[in-house]
Formats: structure tokens, C-alpha cells, sequence
């Protein structure tokens, strides 16, 4: 993990008290309708879920926007161990994710640190290069980690998904009720869910440096970082609804909308155009000219090959016989930009070396990759295992050559 240290005296944005007091004040007219319930025996106790609902509503706007909000200055010092905020001290480990969020209307740039079932803090940064910095001495920046966001429905993001989705199903449903009459009255409740359930489905994303990995229910789609010529900023509206989220611009001219929420998101959308955006810087810094020739299978088999890399490394490391040294294995390992088999080869290659904690850097690189299969060799190489190291190479093996020309741009 990163050993940078990161000190400077920013201030941290809390709700205004005033409008936390406002938001609670619908609960005491609920206590009064209850009180009144009991006291008259009038059903007053019917208005109470709009006022639970008004609260709610008061409540996550001031948990989101932070309307009229408080600026607490306090020293911030960070760590690969640790977040500390004034006098409070937040270990690493509870930190699920920090992300930096740029400046919008009536927000300044901020870094939003997410934590274990705990309210997120945002601290107020100068500039992005500030808040890029403060990722970094937490590790969590996107050359040492993979930053996971919850989306909405992959259908969300291609409208037309969900109507082709619903004509698909409608023979299906007239078939059911067609082979089984007495069951034709759950027909439409079933297209109903199965409707709903296309559009309610949330999707996961995850961002790292090598690309973006999108999940949706059995689907997986990963985009190289290397296929990305642009992400923007994405709002589309359906009927008084506005969602909003990231738009990534392919090399193809394929444009890949990725929904992460309403209107009241807009601030976490900005803040996945930036993950990625950051992303994209970390690889067009890693551009390196890769070790083909010592590192290339050729006609090796898989077993042989992983031997190979062995030898190299070995080599590598006592600096007598290899023609390649252990910085330049480490610098093709953690480039973001050189193709996943040749990373992999060299994470291979670095796990036989005896330089000091070289498995715990393997280890850090594989947190900052979204690529599924690459991700499995680098885990299976910072522990040693060759049984899976073999395997997962395997399946590395059969990536289809197009999509390595493509890592090589």
C-alpha cells in the first residue's frame, strides 16, 4: 500500500443543525396526532405517514445536499494505516471506499470518505490535485485500488432494453396461459414482475486502472481502460424522472451509459466520471514497452511457461543471469496500460524473486485490477499457489488476441 503521507488543514463539511431541527419536526407533529388519537378518539393517526414521509424526505436531503452547511476546519493527516480528522482517528481498515468529488453549483471540491456502517465524511479540499493526493496516501486512488459502485438497471441506461425486454416476454406469457388456462389470471402479474424486475435490478460497477468492469445479474461486461476515448457526465429523463450517471464514449464509437441514481445522485455521478477519468490518467502514465520477448509464451505449454517466468524472475532478482531487472518486471506488473497476459507473466515471474515484501506488492497491484481473470493470477501469485497459478493462466490464455492488439494500442 502506499507509504505517502498526507498533512494539511482543510475543513469538513457537516448539516446545518438549524435544518436538522426543521427535518424532525414533522416526528413531533406525529407524536401529536397520536396523542390527539388517544386523547379524542378521532383517527387523527391517518395524516401520520405523510409526515413520516415529509421527515424522510427532509432528512436525506440534508444527509445528501447539506443545504446551508457548516464548514468545521480541522487538520487532516493520512496514511496507508489511518485517517485522521481533528482528533479523531479512523483506521484504514474501516474505509470502504473515498472518492473525490469535483466542484458543482453549491458544492466545493470534496473528498467523500465512505466507512462501515458510519456516515460518510466529506472534507473540502483545494483543488483536485489536493484531493488525488489525500487518495493516494490512503491507497486508495485508482493505481492501487478498484473503486465498486452500486448502479441502477443496466436497462435504465438503453430504454429501448426494457421495451424489447417486455415484447420478448409477452409471447412467453400468452404461451403459459395458452398451455395452462387455469393459470392464465397470474399471466399479467408475472409480466408485471418480470417487467419490474428488468428495470429495478441494480447493476454493480467496478473501476480500476486496467478498465471497467460492469455486472448485471448473469451478464459481466469489462471495458479495457485502453478502448475509452471519453467519459462525460449522463442525464436522461423518462416521464417526471431524471436519472443520471456516467457516459464512456468507445473507441468503436459505441457510447455505454452506466446509471447510478435520480437527480439527487448527481453529485456521486460527477464523482464516477472522475474514477474514471483518474483511471484513464493512471494508464496513459503507465505506457511502457513491454519484455515480449522474455516474458512471451511462444509455443510453451502452460506448465512450462510458468516455469519460464520462474527462472526469470530468480534471475532477475540476483541480477546475474537474467537479461531483464526486477524494476522493470515491477513497472510492466503495476502498468495499467500493458496487456493483461504480459502482467500477469511478469507478476509470475516477480513471485519467485526474494525481494522483501515482494508478495504484498503483487497483492496491492491485484486491488487495483477490475479485470476478472487478470485479478485471479495476480491473487494466485502473491500467495503462491500453483495449482491455481496454473489454472488461472489458463483461462488467461484464451482471451481473445484482438483484445490484447488493442491493450498494445
Amino acid at each position: 500500500m502506499s507509504q505517502e503521507l498526507f498533512e494539511a488543514l482543510l475543513a469538513k463539511r457537516i448539516a446545518n443543525p438549524w435544518f436538522t431541527a426543521l427535518a424532525c419536526l414533522p416526528l413531533l407533529g406525529v407524536l401529536g396526532l397520536l396523542i390527539g388519537w388517544a386523547v379524542t378518539g378521532i383517527p387523527m393517526f391517518v395524516g401520520a405517514p405523510h409526515l413520516l414521509i415529509f421527515s424522510a424526505v427532509l432528512h436525506l436531503m440534508n444527509l445528501q445536499r447539506k443545504p446551508w452547511e457548516r464548514r468545521v476546519p480541522a487538520m487532516v493527516r493520512a496514511s496507508s494505516t489511518e485517517l485522521r480528522v481533528g482528533d479523531r482517528e479512523i483506521a484504514r481498515a474501516r474505509i470502504t471506499r473515498a472518492l473525490y468529488l469535483p466542484p458543482l453549483l453549491r458544492t466545493p471540491p470534496t473528498v467523500r470518505v465512505e466507512r462501515k456502517r458510519r456516515l460518510p465524511i466529506e472534507l473540502v479540499v483545494h483543488d483536485e490535485q489536493q484531493g488525488r493526493q489525500l487518495l493516494r496516501a490512503l491507497g486508495m486512488d485508482a493505481a492501487q485500488s478498484v473503486a465498486s459502485f452500486r448502479g441502477m438497471s443496466r436497462a435504465m441506461g438503453r430504454p429501448w432494453l426494457m421495451s424489447v425486454g417486455f415484447f420478448a416476454i409477452m409471447p412467453v406469457i400468452f404461451a403459459f396461459a395458452w398451455l395452462l388456462p387455469q393459470l392464465s389470471p397470474l399471466s399479467v402479474p408475472l409480466l408485471i414482475g418480470l417487467a419490474m424486475t428488468l428495470a429495478l435490478f441494480p447493476s454493480r460497477i467496478e473501476i480500476g486502472a486496467d478498465g471497467v468492469l460492469v455486472k448485471w445479474m448473469w451478464l459481466r461486461r469489462f471495458i479495457p481502460t485502453s478502448d475509452i476515448a471519453g467519459v462525460g457526465h449522463y442525464a436522461q429523463s423518462l416521464g417526471q424522472n431524471k436519472y443520471v450517471g456516467a457516459k464512456l464514449t468507445l473507441r468503436s464509437g459505441e457510447e455505454v451509459n452506466l446509471p447510478i441514481g435520480n437527480r439527487w445522485s448527481d453529485a456521486l455521478a460527477y464523482g464516477l466520471v472522475e474514477r474514471i477519468r483518474e483511471a484513464v490518467d493512471v494508464y496513459k502514465r503507465g505506457d511502457v514497452e513491454s519484455a515480449a520477448a522474455l516474458l512471451d509464451r511462444r509455443d510453451r505449454t502452460i506448465p512450462q511457461w510458468i516455469a519460464m517466468l520462474k527462472g526469470v524472475g530468480a534471475g532477475a532478482a540476483t541480477l546475474r543471469t537474467a537479461a531483464i531487472d526486477t524494476e522493470r518486471l515491477w513497472h510492466l506488473l503495476e502498468s495499467a496500460g500493458a496487456p493483461p497476459k504480459q502482467r500477469a507473466a511478469a507478476a509470475i515471474a516477480l513471485s519467485s524473486c526474494d525481494e522483501q515484501d515482494a508478495k504484498a506488492r503483487i497483492r496491492i497491484a491485484a486491488n487495483a485490477v477490475a479485470e476478472p481473470k487478470l485479478c485471479v493470477v495476480l491473487e494466485a501469485a502473491s500467495q503462491s499457489d500453483e495449482a491455481a497459478i496454473e489454472q488461472a493462466m489458463q483461462e488467461l490464455a484464451e482471451v481473445p488476441q484482438e483484445r490484447e492488439a488493442r491493450a498494445r494500442g
